[in-house]
């Protein structure tokens, strides 16, 4: 009696879990934001502009990209790169989830990886290169991950530990999501295992039901 009962509980438990689960956000639901219209007969800007809801490391980030010197795309003026007094950028001193992001990005890109708009100043319809910036080298120039290699269509992810902040780059700037937290969704293997507990509950409660 005592078996029958730990058993509808577990049923009941799992069933409860897979329907929780059902409503719950995949980790894929990212949302690629695009300007204009890809057109080879015009010369006007396109291309992505960001990506919403970017999962990295089990956190979702909005992410915009913006073409311009560091200090301008970060709000700096003046200062050294190793005492910031503006803007940091939300990887900075985290090579690991810089690098993690930056591999994020190319992955939600896809086929879009040489599409990135960066504005009327940039010298490519539809532009290849992005950093995710790190941390600093020394006052001047910066370390950043991304996909730094030319020409397009050449998607490597490396590191860059020469870029000076004055230069102009297309630099990827991140920031909380509205629902940062992600909840993982199980793995196949798991979902299977949950269907069979809840299965068997609903067998054990059936048949209790037809010997009364």
């Amino acid at each position: 009696m005592l078996r029958k009962k730990i058993v509808q509980s577990l049923g009941l438990i799992a069933g409860i879990i897979l329907i929780s689960l059902s409503f719950q956000q995949s980790a894929s639901a990212f949302n690629l934001i695009f300007h204009g219209q890809p057109n080879r007969w015009v010369t006007k800007p396109w291309g992505v502009t960001g990506i919403e809801d970017l999962d990295v490391n089990g956190m979702l980030y909005d992410v915009e990209f913006v073409f311009g010197s560091f200090d301008e795309v970060f709000l700096y003026n003046v200062g050294d790169l190793t005492e910031l007094e503006g803007m940091t950028p939300m990887f900075w001193d985290d090579l690991d989830d810089g690098k993690a992001a930056a591999a994020a990005i190319m992955e939600a890109l896809g086929p879009h990886s040489n599409e990135i708009y960066c504005g009327l100043r940039c010298p490519f319809n539809g532009f290849d290169v992005f950093r995710v910036p790190v941390g600093a080298v020394h006052s001047t120039h910066l370390r950043s991950w991304g996909d730094n290699t030319v020409p397009l269509h050449n998607d490597i992810l490396q590191p860059s530990d020469t870029h000076h902040r004055a230069n102009q780059s297309l630099y990827a700037r991140f920031q909380l999501a509205d629902n940062p937290s992600l909840t993982s969704v199980p793995e196949p293997a798991s979902t299977v295992a949950l269907l069979a507990i809840a299965g068997t509950g609903f067998l054990t409660t059936r048949k209790r039901k037809k010997v009364e």
